[in-house]
């Protein structure tokens, strides 16, 4: 069964597989920054949930980008502190 199987369909289902991994870590990214930031309130971080929910890669790109700076030193000051 396993040899029916083609070498392409195998590395084409671990690259899908991968991808949606690597979707997860970006939206948890996104998230566990949001539940931490103290600089904006509780509508701005639900609107910002909803983007991500609704357009989930361009939305967690919007988000990385619009938010660079400040989560870089939100991590350096937790990594600091811990």
């Amino acid at each position: 069964m396993l040899l029916a199987y083609p070498f392409f369909g195998i590395f084409g289902s671990m690259v899908v597989f991968f991808l949606w991994v690597v979707w997860f870590w970006l939206v948890f990214s996104v998230f566990r920054d949001l539940f931490r930031r103290d600089d904006i309130g509780g509508g701005t971080k639900v609107l910002w949930m909803i983007l991500v929910i609704v357009v989930p890669l361009l939305g967690a790109f919007i988000y990385f980008i619009a938010n660079d700076e400040g989560m870089t030193q939100r991590t350096l000051e937790r990594r600091r502190y811990s």
